[in-house]
């Protein structure tokens, strides 16, 4: 507005470009805030997507390495198996043909002729889900070992199965697989030692949005063979 020769706002102007400039703020505000928290819980679906899908595989990979009547799911939400791989988790024992007590290992079989080529046992795995620190939900532990404290028995047959609360609070090695857990199931029903179904549920809770997450396996020894197959996810 121009006025006496000069130019310039009024202060009626000057408010109404203050208002819209505040309106436009709010809305880009608003725009980032909602941008950060989809990115916020997609991110979050992605981690607990992520690790449970991780604890699984491994979890079936030490099935398929396990024996059936070294496998026990007595305890609801926790599988306790045999395992043939040394400490160090990267070396899989297997039975030489060399008479037990010998010098050279492994020499956990007594019959050269039926047990060479057989795993030779040297530890046991515990997968349990245990209390997660701030959270409403839980993390699924693996422990490995032996919960007796005494070596291992080297041996083409499994030892008799320690229980699952064994495994707990006694100084084993043990690591978390996956956090934000809402269930872990492992059923046995064919009638048969061994695994059936498993099914982990990892729940990413932000802002009351639960996001469930089931990535089902079914590993057994029902019928002929043993197989293996992925179930739809929700």
């Amino acid at each position: 507005m121009k006025k006496d020769g000069f130019s310039g706002m009024t202060l009626v102007e000057v408010l109404v470009a203050m208002i819209v400039v505040g309106i436009v703020m709010s809305i880009t505000l608003g725009i980032f805030v909602a941008s950060r928290h989809y990115y916020q819980a997609g991110s979050s679906r992605v981690d607990a997507q992520s690790s449970a899908e991780l604890a699984l595989n491994r979890l079936v990979r030490e099935i398929q390495e396990s024996d059936p009547s070294g496998i026990s799911t007595l305890t609801p939400g926790t599988i306790v198996l045999v395992s043939a791989r040394e400490a160090n988790g990267n070396q899989f024992a297997i039975y030489n043909g060399i008479p037990s007590g010998s010098s050279t290992p492994p020499y956990c079989g007594s019959s050269p002729a039926s047990d060479t080529g057989k795993p030779c046992w040297q530890k046991w795995i515990c997968y349990y889900l245990a209390p997660q620190s701030g959270s409403s939900y839980q993390e699924l532990i693996r422990v490995e070992g032996n919960p007796t404290g005494s070596s291992f028995p080297n041996t083409v047959i499994p030892p008799s199965i320690p229980s699952a609360p064994a495994f707990q609070g006694v100084g084993l090695p043990q690591t978390v697989m996956a956090r934000n857990i809402k269930t872990f199931n492992v059923q046995s029903s064919c009638g048969l030692p061994g695994i059936d179904y498993i099914q982990l549920t990892a729940a990413e809770n932000n802002n009351g949005l639960t996001i469930t997450y089931n990535p089902g396996f079914q590993v057994g020894s029902c019928g002929t063979g043993n197989w293996i197959e992925a179930l739809p996810r929700n």
